[in-house]
């Protein structure tokens, strides 16, 4: 196993995309697969409707895919789906969850684009500390996150803030392969969970 990975093997890693999914060449898919490679227990949050979420049923398949983890939770999330992360762990106070990789986080609240409407029953987000070490990974020309509102929510959560430059959504259209800057922040993310 890669050195890179060691801290990790503990921890069940629970991927949870956001609006529309993660294909193939998003990297939480290519982690998803890299991880497996390596012998680390991932699962994934499934929803029957990536393109019109409804909150009720996204947490209620949140909980579902938590609730088969059997060791710690790492839990990766993009878009919408750490979102859904932080709301759904507030709400229901899950207590196994190690830590949190909470990347693009979409700004429920705020955002004021073509997908805004599909999005407003994830509202309001937490204005309270996590009770697990969180990241906050955040684009300087993120549509869904203004890097002010980032840091707002890193100081309300009690995240720690990683600005990673001019990445867009930090999705699929950003071609990032299998993104080491961000596994890099997921292997720091396991030592502080550990």
């Amino acid at each position: 196993m890669s050195h890179w990975f060691r801290c990790i093997e503990p921890f069940d890693i629970l991927i949870v995309p956001g609006l529309r999914g993660s294909s193939d060449a998003h990297w939480q898919s290519r982690w998803d697969r890299l991880l497996r490679s390596y012998g680390i227990s991932v699962m994934r949050v499934r929803q029957p409707n990536w393109a019109h979420p409804d909150y009720n049923v996204w947490k209620e398949n949140f909980i579902k895919a938590y609730d088969r983890c059997r060791r710690p939770v790492l839990i990766v999330a993009h878009s919408l789906g750490a979102a859904l992360t932080v709301r759904v762990a507030t709400e229901c106070n899950l207590t196994n969850i190690g830590g949190a990789l909470l990347v693009a986080v979409a700004d429920v609240e705020q955002h004021e684009g073509r997908d805004a409407d599909l999005v407003r029953t994830f509202a309001p987000l937490p204005s309270s500390v996590m009770n697990f070490p969180s990241f906050l990974l955040f684009s300087r020309n993120d549509p869904w996150l203004k890097v002010r509102r980032a840091r707002q929510l890193a100081r309300a959560w009690n995240a720690s803030l990683f600005d990673c430059g001019r990445l867009g959504h930090i999705g699929e259209d950003t071609q990032l392969g299998e993104w080491a800057e961000g596994l890099s922040a997921l292997t720091t993310l396991a030592t502080y969970a550990a």
